[in-house]
């Protein structure tokens, strides 16, 4: 959600959630798209999920960049939290 608001509103045509954004291109289009993915296998209870995706007041920011400049990949990571039954 910062990610968009510091690149000049890079989702505003978007109509998802941007938190779940998972590429920060650093361009006006497409924007902050949801491109990355956790496919749970059949057996496993998926449970909590998010975008690692830090402000840039946390100190874990200098690992994603701000967009531009970017340390690590343009890509952010996925993470799912599972329940094996």
């Amino acid at each position: 959600m910062e990610a968009a608001r510091l690149q000049g509103g890079a989702n505003t045509s978007h109509t998802g959630n941007p938190a779940y954004d998972t590429a920060d291109f650093g361009d006006t289009a497409p924007g902050n798209p949801r491109v990355d993915h956790v496919l749970p296998s059949q057996g496993l209870v998926p449970g909590a999920n998010g975008v690692f995706r830090p402000t840039s007041d946390d100190p874990l920011y200098r690992l994603v960049g701000n967009g531009t400049t970017v340390p690590t990949s343009d890509h952010r990571l996925v993470w799912q939290d599972i329940r094996l039954i």
